[in-house]
């Protein structure tokens, strides 16, 4: 069996971050235990978590789904943050910085209605927005009439939301926008929301617990920056594949890193494609633990843990997947070693619950 062998290169879209180590809390009553979608994971120690783009490319955020970036355009791995729409966390800027970018995106979308001439189609969109004078709020107006779109300053973080539609569909579009709007808050990391909602990166979304989603955050820790968390929440669909073909499909053709082997550690029948098993948040699923062999010759090592869920329960049973990898080009000084790091993953994935909601 060929397993973990092929080269894979890896995609990426330009997206860039502001420093999230400058966000980390100091306070003692403060705990390390961040929220993504409607779970929550205890990393071992401080974490960076990647955002989306910087303020010169925030507009054109919705189109870079994909890698996110930590600090100095350092990638990370792949992240989507779907929530009805996708949205992203921008960076932190002030109130006047927000005001002129306000200005900024209102004439260069005007000019391109104008060049386009749809001036006419945008007015009779925006007319009725409730939130079209609003300091805090602007509606950014797209190509797609049923489209719909928001920028939004929440206690000096920036953020965006955007639903693609067609025409008919504008009205209920703009129906959810105004929902997701008015649920959207800033959240400060390790700040775990009490009420029913989505976290997101530096961000939180309130609700009543029933819209659909697909958030995924990359972590890395500070004090072993050669070692990267991904979690991911995801509302199921009937066609998701299974544990064992979501692990292979990972390692053989999601993962694009150009790795020159990949070579399962964990126990599994030579020849046979099996993973042990794992619970993730007390629900069933698979983990591997890998080898990686890189391109100049050197070892890393990669942990993925999957629980399926369920589309057809009137539950809220989504599919979880945790990736930790290690990169030691990245380590301040020695990387931790292959024990540790697998124990490190096994504390990870024991550390995730399903966030209490009062």
């Amino acid at each position: 069996m060929n397993f973990f062998l092929s080269p894979l290169i890896f995609l990426i879209c330009l997206v860039g971050m502001d420093a999230a180590r400058s966000e980390v809390l100091q306070s003692k009553n403060v705990g390390n235990t961040e929220c993504v979608g409607r779970y929550q994971i205890s990393p071992p120690g401080l974490v960076d978590v990647a955002t989306t783009i910087p303020l010169e490319r925030f507009s054109e955020g919705y189109q870079a789904s994909g890698n996110f970036l930590f600090a100095k355009d350092d990638r990370a791995f792949y992240s989507d943050q779907l929530y009805e729409g996708a949205i992203l966390t921008g960076p932190s800027i002030s109130d006047q910085k927000f005001d002129a970018f306000r200005l900024e995106m209102q004439e260069f979308r005007a000019q391109r209605r104008l060049a386009r001439g749809a001036e006419e189609q945008y007015q009779q969109q925006v007319k009725n927005l409730p939130f079209k004078d609003n300091p805090s709020t602007f509606y950014l107006w797209s190509s797609g009439y049923g489209t719909v779109s928001f920028i939004a300053l929440r206690s000096g973080r920036l953020f965006q939301w955007r639903l693609e539609g067609y025409p008919q569909e504008f009205d209920a579009n703009v129906k959810t926008m105004l929902t997701v709007e008015k649920g959207l808050r800033a959240r400060a990391l390790f700040e775990l929301p009490k009420e029913s909602g989505v976290c997101i990166p530096y961000g939180f979304v309130a609700d009543d617990g029933k819209p659909g989603r697909k958030i995924g955050v990359t972590m890395r820790l500070i004090e072993h920056p050669e070692v990267e968390i991904f979690f991911q929440d995801e509302t199921p669909a009937s066609n998701d594949l299974d544990e064992t073909k979501e692990i292979n499909f990972f390692w053989e053709d999601n993962y694009r890193q150009p790795d020159r082997q990949r070579r399962l550690l964990s126990p599994h029948v030579p020849g046979i494609t099996y993973f042990p098993s794992v619970k993730i948040a007390g629900r069933k699923g698979k983990y591997s633990f890998v080898e990686i062999t890189r391109q100049d010759g050197s070892l890393d090592y990669g942990y993925l843990a999957y629980v399926k869920g369920d589309a057809k329960t009137k539950e809220d049973t989504p599919n979880l997947m945790l990736y930790v990898i290690r990169t030691a080009a990245r380590a301040k000084g020695e990387p931790i070693g292959k024990n540790e790091f697998k124990k490190l993953a096994d504390e990870i994935t024991a550390s995730i619950r399903r966030r209490p909601v009062q």
